[in-house]
């Protein structure tokens, strides 16, 4: 090999070495731990009675978005589409669903949760539903209240948040 070959192997893996440090800098910088998760249940079994899962020290407000992610996995996977009211869960058979979700405050205010939007895909899908309006900051959270008139099993119910900021 010529001394020009050489040289050009060299620059060749030092750009890729840079390319790699560039793109690992930029995950760190915007993507990396913006999404806050706390796992509230795992292999959780939502029915048509309601069940309740977390507690005060689990349900802070301490982001300025937060909401419940159910984690799901196949045979159920996320729909969206631009009417958020007809997405959700698809079940087997193509049908869309949404169980009902709310979270409730120390004083006993009750706050009902829609439909918000996923995440990921595959045995990694989360699905997303948040109070429309923002829950107060001010309020103390004490549970998180679930139903559904068909039957599902969850991988895990989290309290996921993340702040504006963190967006970057």
């Amino acid at each position: 090999m010529t001394g020009k070959g050489i040289l050009s192997v060299i620059l060749s893996i030092t750009a890729i070495a840079f390319l790699i440090w560039g793109g690992m800098v930029v995950w760190r910088l915007f993507f990396h731990e913006t999404l806050k998760n706390s796992v509230l249940a795992k292999d959780f079994k939502i029915t048509s009675d309601w069940k309740e899962v977390g507690s005060s020290d689990e349900l802070m407000v301490d982001k300025d978005y937060r909401y419940i992610s159910l984690q799901i996995e196949p045979p159920f996977e996320a729909y969206t589409i631009a009417d958020p009211s007809k997405s959700g869960i698809k079940i087997p058979g193509g049908k869309i669903v949404n169980p009902e979700i709310r979270i409730e405050d120390t004083e006993g205010n009750e706050y009902p949760l829609v439909y918000s939007g996923h995440r990921g895909g595959g045995p990694n899908e989360f699905v997303n539903y948040k109070f429309e309006r923002g829950l107060p900051r001010e309020k103390n959270y004490q549970k998180v209240k679930l139903r559904s008139d068909y039957p599902m099993t969850v991988k895990a119910v989290l309290w996921s948040g993340y702040d504006q900021t963190d967006l970057k």
